[in-house]
């Protein structure tokens, strides 16, 4: 049966309690209903009475939670996680190390490659310095598209470039230059 909050409030009047005319219907049944269950003995004294709605009240009011923002169930659950959080870190608890999983050790950067790179890496020789035909050879049979690809070649002068007279420069006319 729904009642009103008038008549609640009357109810809570009748039997000898105090209640603040703000509360919401949901905390004046709770107080009917905690003053209820200590007047059913017939033992309880009137302060015994007021000092469980006191605690009911205190209840809801702990209970009251907003849709969103600082006051919402989430938000009072992660602040309360945060704090249990900071209690460990200075009480100085180790936390529960969980077993990492083995991770799988990585692929050779050669297996990772395609087919056609994998064959021609085969021919060459890790290590080996090739004289300058045996490079264009393997430049040529190594090389697996179907264009002109370019060949890069690094070569140790052992010149010191600090010193004037070892700078080395020169110019090349290229085939398809820009002129």
């Amino acid at each position: 049966m729904a009642k009103t909050k008038k008549e609640l409030l009357a109810q809570l009047e009748g039997l000898g309690v105090e209640v603040n005319p703000k509360s919401t219907i949901a905390e004046l049944t709770e107080l009917i209903a905690a003053n209820q269950a200590v007047d059913a003995p017939g033992t309880a004294d009137v302060d015994e009475a007021t000092d469980v709605n006191d605690e009911a009240a205190e209840a809801a009011a702990e209970t009251k939670t907003a849709k969103a923002g600082k006051r919402s169930a989430k938000a009072l659950a992660e602040a309360e996680a945060k704090e249990a959080k900071e209690e460990r870190k200075a009480s100085g608890e180790v936390a529960e190390a969980k077993p990492k999983a083995p991770a799988k050790p990585a692929r050779p950067r050669l297996e990772r490659r395609g087919k056609h790179f994998r064959k021609s890496a085969e021919k060459l020789e890790k290590g080996k310095v090739y004289n300058l035909e045996q490079a264009v050879g393997l430049a040529k049979q190594t090389s697996h598209v179907k264009f002109d690809a370019t060949v890069e070649m690094h070569i140790n002068l052992g010149v010191d470039p600090r010193h004037a007279d070892q700078n080395i420069r020169d110019n090349l006319v290229l085939p398809a230059g820009t002129g």
